[in-house]
């Protein structure tokens, strides 16, 4: 298998094997499964990944705003359902 180089300054780098690629209007959305994960110690925490250390930030659009990661909210499935009802009734007044 063919090796793509690594970029340095990302904290991650994923290595995927592409299922599908979906043409959209202005750019092409990938579609695949990890394959490796390439990170260095210190963006890790008790051997996983730590979110905080990392600092990632995402692009939303069309309004073109860089937001980063907020707080932990609490462990997923545990309290989904609370965070999903609050939402809903926050939506209803």
């Amino acid at each position: 298998m063919e090796k793509a180089p690594l970029i340095e300054e990302c904290p991650v780098c994923i290595s995927l094997s592409l299922f599908d690629t979906v043409k959209l209007p202005f750019n092409t959305l990938y579609i695949g499964e990890p394959i490796e994960v390439f990170s260095e110690e210190k963006y890790m925490s008790d051997k996983m990944l730590d979110i905080k250390k990392m600092n990632p930030f995402t692009l939303t659009m069309p309004d073109n705003k860089y937001w980063t990661v907020g707080d932990n909210l609490g462990k997923a499935w545990n309290i989904g359902k609370s965070l999903k009802r609050n939402s809903q009734e926050d939506n209803n007044e």
